[in-house]
């Protein structure tokens, strides 16, 4: 994280910019790495959690590691699980919908409650 977040390199799909087919065409990594740009460096600056994010319907993982105000897209597992398929997390990604109400409805799944509240450290 430290000096690994290169602003001259942020994804040019953010909430706004992007529309519905562009969606379809995005790459799952790509839409996990937005939330390097999207984490609030006040909110999370007392966080320091790994998460590990599996795409059902592509038999994929990707971590996220939200510590000290940054947060960093890993290729790595965690103890804190998230499952859910790769349009839902797009969405919850882009601001269409929120982790709370989609793990609330059940298609966002996870072994920790907490994983809710630590999305709420993101824009």
């Amino acid at each position: 994280m430290e000096g690994k977040v290169n602003l001259e390199n942020i994804p040019a799909v953010f909430p706004g910019i992007i529309d519905n087919n562009e969606k379809k065409t995005l790459p799952i990594e790509k839409s996990t790495k937005i939330l390097e740009f999207k984490i609030d460096p006040n909110k999370s600056k007392e966080i320091h959690r790994i998460l590990t994010i599996k795409f059902n319907d592509l038999n994929q993982e990707f971590g996220l590691h939200v510590r000290g105000g940054v947060a960093e897209f890993l290729n790595a597992k965690a103890d804190i699980r998230i499952e859910t398929r790769s349009d839902i997390w797009t969405d919850i990604v882009l601001g269409k919908i929120t982790m709370e109400e989609e793990s609330t409805n059940g298609k966002v799944k996870t072994n920790e409650k907490a994983v809710v509240s630590l999305f709420i450290v993101f824009e």
